[in-house]
């Protein structure tokens, strides 16, 4: 966007992948007391691994003991013995690369998340728990511009509740990864959430987008920490750690729990594939108003549209969605969750704001995975 102003720091995923080249371009400060966009590209070119003596350190082993339940704490608990059980060091692999990194479960049936980075293009997955014990996983989702993965294991794990409750500039938090190597895995930091309502620009795979809505804290992160939990101080899930500014101490970034707890419902209930898909890449209106780029400062800003979506029909570039269904939409985890909520090929009342003007159509969305 042509008003940013680069400042020249650099930002970085967190999973480490060997042996890489990286290049990571710059922070683009949009000036506002709320919201800064940032390009971290995550686009890494590799070379190639020797992968002798990685067979034996991933084989599964035995189930783990714990059984399936939600972990509560109580104040007079100690907290990173009650939580370790549900977080898991997560190492993936190809014939060229592997990827160390983390991840936590959130429901019975061995459903665990970590960043899609960790684990994308990776057909063998392994997890390490707080124990020992070494277990295997599948991919049943990833959304790369989210940088989103839900896995599926069957060792049987304890899970970490979600909080409710939105994350406050103040609120101490706890980083939980496997830093620098696996075993270093289990690592715990402590800090306060910095700011909230981040929005990122990303180049991934699939092209270029944002990240929105992210979690800024300084709990300490390191290469290794992707994928792993942001917590509050009742062990509950507030969001999942997922890249830091390296050139800078202390700016980590986590994806706040209520983007993805709308997916991780779809996953308890085996509907990952009925997940509608919308068709456009944008951010926070308030961030265009600010770039005088349109008048509203609610609602989601539509800068790109595929023009194979449906909705290409009817919006342009520049539009503003303002509501779904009557919901009112007033920032991108608006429109994410609702959209979530949604089953594919059904009819939307979708409001959108257009030169002084709001407007209304129907329209059906297609299955993401159509």
């Amino acid at each position: 966007m042509k008003s940013n102003i680069i400042l020249g720091i650099v930002a970085a995923a967190l999973g480490i992948i060997t042996p890489i080249k990286s290049s990571y371009p710059s922070l683009l400060n949009k000036n506002l007391s709320s919201q800064y966009v940032i390009d971290a590209s995550k686009q890494l070119t590799s070379t190639m691994l020797d992968t002798t003596g990685l067979v034996n350190q991933l084989t599964p082993s035995s189930l783990s003991s714990f059984a399936p339940h939600p972990i509560v704490i109580d104040a007079a608990d100690n907290m990173a013995d009650m939580v370790s059980p549900a977080i898991v060091g997560v190492l993936a692999h190809n014939e060229y690369k592997q990827s160390v990194g983390a991840g936590v479960c959130v429901a019975e049936g061995g459903i665990v998340v970590t960043n899609s980075h960790v684990v994308h293009d990776y057909p063998d997955i392994a997890l390490y728990l707080a124990d020992g014990t070494r277990g295997s996983a599948v991919v049943l989702f990833e959304d790369t511009m989210l940088d989103f993965a839900i896995l599926s294991t069957e060792l049987e794990l304890p899970y970490l509740e979600i909080s409710t409750i939105d994350s406050c500039i103040g609120d101490e938090v706890i980083a939980v990864g496997t830093p620098i190597a696996l075993n270093l895995k289990h690592t715990f930091t402590k800090g306060i959430v910095s700011a909230i309502n981040r929005t990122i620009a990303v180049n991934t795979e699939s092209g270029e987008g944002y990240m929105h809505n992210l979690i800024q804290h300084d709990a300490s992160l390191n290469r290794g920490n992707s994928g792993g939990p942001l917590l509050n101080n009742k062990g509950q899930i507030v969001g999942i750690n997922t890249l830091k500014l390296t050139s800078s101490e202390g700016i980590g970034f986590a994806i706040p729990a209520k983007v993805i707890i709308g997916l991780i419902s779809k996953a308890i209930s085996d509907q990952l594939y009925n997940i509608p898909y919308l068709g456009i890449i944008g951010y926070d209106a308030e961030i265009a108003h600010f770039n005088k780029l349109c008048d509203l400062s609610n609602g989601f800003y539509v800068e790109h549209l595929d023009p194979a979506s449906p909705i290409s029909r009817y919006l342009r570039e520049g539009d503003v969605i303002t509501k779904i269904n009557g919901k009112t939409i007033d920032n991108a985890i608006d429109l994410r969750s609702t959209i979530y909520k949604l089953q594919p090929n059904t009819t939307i009342q979708l409001t959108y704001y257009r030169q002084s003007n709001t407007m209304q159509i129907s329209l059906s969305l297609p299955s993401r995975n159509a």
